[in-house]
């Protein structure tokens, strides 16, 4: 779940491993197990406690301007699960099954593609050239065949 916190003078605070939103008229207490990041678009007042739970829980915390555009983003700097997928991708990268896999992508794309160009070209009074001449090369291409 993504939180957003766009009402000004509201507060993030902790409370044992959940956090409490806040504002003039309502009190929200969300466990941190539910929240994959908060972003916050107005002026918000920050508990350093809560800010510690989002690192310890791999919360990104996102502070972003008026209009949802971001300007700070916070999270942990301990290796995450993106970093252990990576580091598998890294180690099988140079594998057969790696080269037949990115064959097999890279074949059903182009093919996809070609369907898309044909539809086009079926519901065109008049095919481009340049239309006609990509199917072409599309069909003639080694993955497809």
């Amino acid at each position: 779940m993504i939180v957003e916190i766009s009402t000004h003078g509201s507060s993030l605070k902790r409370d044992h491993d959940c956090f409490i939103i806040q504002n003039v008229n309502e009190k929200t207490e969300i466990p941190a197990e539910k929240i994959d990041a908060i972003n916050i678009t107005a002026n918000v007042l920050i508990s350093t406690q809560a800010i510690r739970l989002c690192i310890e829980k791999n919360i990104q915390l996102v502070i972003s301007d008026y209009y949802g555009r971001p300007f700070s983003r916070l999270w942990s700097s301990t290796p995450g699960r993106s970093t252990e997928l990576r580091r598998k991708q890294y180690l099988n990268q140079n594998t057969n099954f790696a080269l037949k896999f990115s064959k097999e992508i890279v074949t059903i794309k182009l093919t996809r593609q070609k369907h898309y160009l044909t539809y086009l070209k079926n519901n065109r009074k008049n095919p481009s050239n340049e239309l006609i001449n990509a199917i072409y090369t599309l069909d003639s291409s080694a993955l497809l065949t």
